[in-house]
């Protein structure tokens, strides 16, 4: 008799729309994560733990946990476009919205119909008769995702690389994790920013000799590029080695650097040992750097960046370091999105670099590349590039994509110091650190560990 009872409590139907209920929902977020070509996990256990709430008869606290839930789904999605580091960046790129691609509205428009019928499906589904179906449905995803957590490898180390992540995954951990990593907690450092040490750089010329600097001068700091053998670096420029006809006044050499991209930043712009990366309240210290000083020349100071300026707050301490006009992926409609690292693609930012030198006013660029970066997408590549398996590179490597992708850098530079806008400019390219590969062997088979290249020379 009881165990007839049980059986009749039990409705195989209601289990499945309970699994459905929690299937449908991450279906429709994952493939609209495919139609922007972002990463997702494919099932997000947060509406399993919205699920729990609300059969506690507890539809309020339900209903703000699914828009919470949703709110963490949708900034998992957002900071592989627009690396948000902390939540108070929000408000920035809000304003942003109106001059949005049209793709993006139409998508923010699609997400706000998503989370209607979320609300409509976890709260106004009356599933009050058949709760023992929907706690074991919940359960069993909650189930899921404790068993991955526990075994898997999932690391959420960075806000804008979601891949390698379990199938069964959380959006509000991963939220929360992938903010507490060292550099964003360095973002929060007080205490002073500079060290005492004066780094060696490649600019070094350009300061102990400013007052006789050209009249435009364009610094490129490249995104991981590295020290390897003659034979690879020579194919590598290639495109500025055979631009006899636009450069001259040639020279190379390497220095030895370790750090993140800001510290190889401020090396070329200040000459500066970077202690951690929180710049307010040290407006004074940056008064030395050289787009102050040549601000006070005369030069109109221009930055170029395709990630967001709230990528470790550049578009705060930029102008103080004295950048008038900035430029980065909130600035324009581009024309694509680069995925090595989520913005705008050097290939197109190279235009406005080209643009910026019409002017017959003195003018100081700066170029900070981002497309070389670690993990080396080749969904980056628009444009021929070199053959690894010629140069001695295994084809099936992330050296390989590295060069790939510095060729292709190069190929735009070569385009860029073709424009009879560069005319009289001289130009320094150095990389901001050696390259990150994740194979240990491969980085030193290719690679000088803790050593960066850099090249300079005059356009015609």
């Amino acid at each position: 008799m009881m165990l007839r009872k049980s059986n009749e409590s039990w409705s195989w139907p209601q289990f499945i729309w309970a699994i459905l209920l929690i299937v449908l929902p991450n279906a429709a977020m994952y493939i609209f994560a495919n139609m922007y070509s972002l990463e997702r996990p494919y099932i997000n256990v947060d509406y399993a733990l919205v699920m729990l709430i609300i059969l506690a008869n507890q539809r309020l606290a339900g209903a703000i946990a699914l828009v919470f839930a949703f709110f963490f789904d949708v900034l998992a999605l957002m900071g592989q476009i627009f690396p948000i580091l902390r939540f108070s960046d929000m408000p920035y790129m809000a304003k942003f919205i109106g001059v949005a691609p049209s793709g993006y509205k139409v998508g923010a428009i699609f997400l706000c119909f998503i989370l209607i019928v979320f609300v409509f499906l976890f709260l106004f589904r009356n599933s009050d008769r058949k709760r023992l179906e929907f706690l074991a449905c919940a359960n069993l995803f909650i189930f899921a995702y404790a068993v991955s957590a526990i075994f898997g490898s999932e690391r959420a180390s960075q806000v804008w690389h979601s891949k390698a992540r379990s199938i069964v995954s959380s959006q509000v951990v991963f939220g929360f994790d992938s903010r507490r990593t060292g550099f964003v907690d360095s973002l929060y450092v007080e205490g002073d920013i500079f060290s005492g040490v004066t780094l060696p750089s490649a600019t070094k010329p350009w300061f102990d000799d400013i007052l006789n600097l050209e009249d435009k001068v364009l610094l490129i700091v490249n995104e991981s590029w590295g020290v390897t053998s003659q034979r690879i670096q020579s194919a590598v420029l290639s495109p500025l080695l055979e631009s006899t006809e636009e450069i001259f006044d040639w020279e190379q050499g390497e220095l030895t650097f370790n750090g993140m991209t800001v510290k190889g930043e401020i090396r070329e712009l200040c000459q500066k040992d970077l202690l951690h990366f929180s710049f307010k309240g040290h407006e004074e210290k940056l008064k030395d750097c050289m787009p102050n000083r040549l601000r006070e020349l005369g030069y109109e100071t221009h930055s170029f960046h395709g990630a967001a300026g709230l990528m470790y707050d550049r578009a705060k301490w930029y102008p103080d370091i004295g950048f008038e006009n900035l430029t980065f992926l909130e600035s324009y409609i581009w024309p694509n999105r680069c995925y090595s690292f989520p913005g705008a693609c050097d290939v197109d930012l190279a235009n406005y670099v080209t643009s910026t030198y019409a002017s017959d006013n003195k003018i100081f660029g700066y170029w900070l590349t981002l497309n070389t970066h670690h993990s080396y997408d080749l969904r980056d590549l628009s444009v021929g590039v070199l053959h690894c398996e010629e140069i001695g590179v295994d084809s099936d490597t992330e050296v390989c994509r590295n060069l790939k992708l510095q060729n292709q850098f190069f190929k735009s530079v070569a385009k860029v110091v073709s424009s009879p806008n560069m005319s009289g400019t001289r130009v320094i390219i150095v990389s901001d650190h050696e390259p990150r590969i994740s194979n240990q062997a491969e980085m030193e088979k290719y690679f000088e560990i803790g050593k960066i290249p850099w090249v300079s020379f005059q356009v015609r």
